[in-house]
């Protein structure tokens, strides 16, 4: 457990020498927040309800998916395992006493935590500037529910981060394949707007990557 504690005290303090570098990308996640509000509201001063929407629950759909976006991003872990494959640092954990995939877990969210807790800065200014429009409601199960999801997310995301990284062993830059790759997943796990306004085949495809907060079934009313 040392070992692993070790590792998250180095990072965090990698983290904080770069404070300025991580500031900067979050407020490029708060362009994230204010440019999908701003565009819903302009959509909604001809009409009450879009696709079965009130503008009320559009905005909280946008602001609580966006969070959840924000508690289970990589925040780059993918050029980061890229470079211990084309350094050859990745080879020596086959004699440290350290396993690879719990280092690589816990390095993960080690280098997430300050950038997790500014996007949470960020998400709860916003939630308290549209606080008469949200209208998230949910029950206990729904709530678990939704916490088990995100957790579950968290985990595949690693993961994921993993299998991108593995490009390095063909290629000398991953980042194009990860942009593209994470494009697609937003697009189809709903981050830019629901799922639900496109055509009933781009549901069909993304039905395996249903946005977290319809799966869980959140009870929204306005």
């Amino acid at each position: 457990m040392k070992k692993y504690l070790a590792i998250t005290k180095i990072e965090m303090s990698r983290q904080l020498t770069h404070r300025f570098n991580v500031a900067s990308y979050r407020a490029g996640n708060l362009l994230e927040v204010l440019i999908p509000l701003i565009i819903w509201t302009v959509a909604f001063r001809s009409t009450e309800v879009i696709k079965g929407y009130t503008y009320d629950e559009m905005i909280t759909y946008v602001i609580v998916g966006w969070l959840i976006l924000y508690l289970t991003a990589s925040y780059g872990f993918e050029r980061v395992l890229a470079l211990l494959i084309y350094d050859g640092t990745l080879s020596q954990f086959i004699t440290k006493p350290i396993s690879f995939l719990r280092y690589a877990f816990t390095l993960g969210f080690s280098r997430s935590l300050l950038a997790i807790f500014l996007s949470l800065i960020i998400q709860a200014g916003a939630i308290f500037i549209a606080r008469e429009h949200i209208v998230f409601r949910a029950g206990p199960t729904d709530t678990l529910m939704l916490i088990l999801m995100v957790a579950l997310a968290v985990v595949i995301r690693l993961f994921y981060s993993i299998l991108i990284s593995l490009a390095a062993f063909w290629t000398d830059e991953i980042s194009g394949v990860d942009f593209t790759a994470s494009s697609i997943i937003k697009f189809f796990s709903g981050a830019f707007f629901p799922v639900n306004l496109l055509p009933s085949f781009f549901m069909n495809l993304s039905r395996p990557s249903d946005n977290v907060i319809g799966r869980a079934k959140l009870k929204c009313h306005s």
